[in-house]
């Protein structure tokens, strides 16, 4: 075997330590990032030469030397962050597991994300920071999550202004209130869930798209008894943990500083090489 083999080594080192870098400052970047979900970077051992084959009989095994080494996977770790009491009625979090799901309606595909900073536009709809409706039932618009200006009072058989809307805990009913305190059932939030969100495609802003890895789908209402309720007035944190990111940072830049540090030693064994020649 070559030195060839050994500048590949280190090369490879570079190469896959720059990625674990990336991931390491993107999620240290949003440590304050609502609902934003950390990744995690695993590493593999690339293909091996043989130097030596093994023998039927013999008890000496067979000899080999590693190429290397690259990234097997980046995923996002869901695990629950603690939310944070806002005191406003847009904010949501689930407590649990799932989604909320979100629709582009100028392209009308669909969105998933964890962050519940949602807004009441000019139109009435509860939407993302980006402007994608939040989904569920609406009594009143269908799929979209709906607060209307006006609504028929049943009290008084009237048209009237709805003074305030709010989300039950848990279940996420969505209520709208008249001036006279008489309430009406305004829709529903509805939640996803996948057998591996792992596998979702993140699209930037806190959205993911699904995706053949994330497997099967299952939309639910979110409850105490399914597999997520929901907390009106409260939002996701990011689960990044700076002490723990700092701590893989170190170890990376010392991956890193070895990968080049192969890469000075065989060029300098090189150089000798060639000296000999001379």
């Amino acid at each position: 075997m070559s030195l060839s083999y050994s500048l590949q080594t280190g090369i490879s080192a570079l190469k896959s330590f720059t990625s674990g870098l990336q991931a390491i400052g993107d999620n240290i970047a949003n440590v304050s990032t609502t609902g934003f979900k950390r990744a995690s970077v695993e590493y593999s051992d690339t293909f091996y030469n043989m130097l030596k084959g093994s023998i039927s009989g013999n008890s000496n095994s067979s000899s080999q030397v590693g190429g290397g080494v690259s990234v097997a996977n980046i995923k996002s770790v869901f695990d629950t962050e603690d939310a944070t009491y806002t005191g406003l009625e847009n904010n949501i979090a689930i407590d649990g597991q799932g989604f909320f799901r979100v629709l582009d309606t100028t392209t009308g595909e669909e969105y998933f994300t964890r962050a519940g900073n949602f807004t009441r536009n000019s139109q009435g709809y509860l939407v993302t920071p980006e402007g994608y409706r939040v989904q569920g039932s609406s009594t009143l618009d269908g799929s979209n999550i709906y607060i209307p200006d006006t609504a028929t009072n049943p009290t008084s058989g009237q048209t009237e202004a709805i003074s305030s809307w709010k989300f039950t805990p848990s279940t996420g009913q969505l209520s709208l209130y008249f001036s006279d305190g008489t309430a009406i059932e305004g829709g529903q939030l509805q939640l996803s869930a996948f057998r591996d969100p792992t596998g979702l495609a993140k699209a930037g802003s806190n959205l993911y798209r699904q995706t053949e890895a994330a497997g099967t789908r299952t939309d639910f209402l979110p409850s105490n008894t399914q597999l997520a309720s929901v907390m009106s007035q409260y939002l996701e944190q990011s689960n990044v943990d700076l002490t723990t990111e700092f701590a893989n940072m170190i170890s990376t830049q010392r991956g890193f500083q070895a990968g080049s540090r192969i890469i000075t030693t065989t060029d300098q064994l090189l150089q000798e090489a060639i000296q000999l020649k001379k």
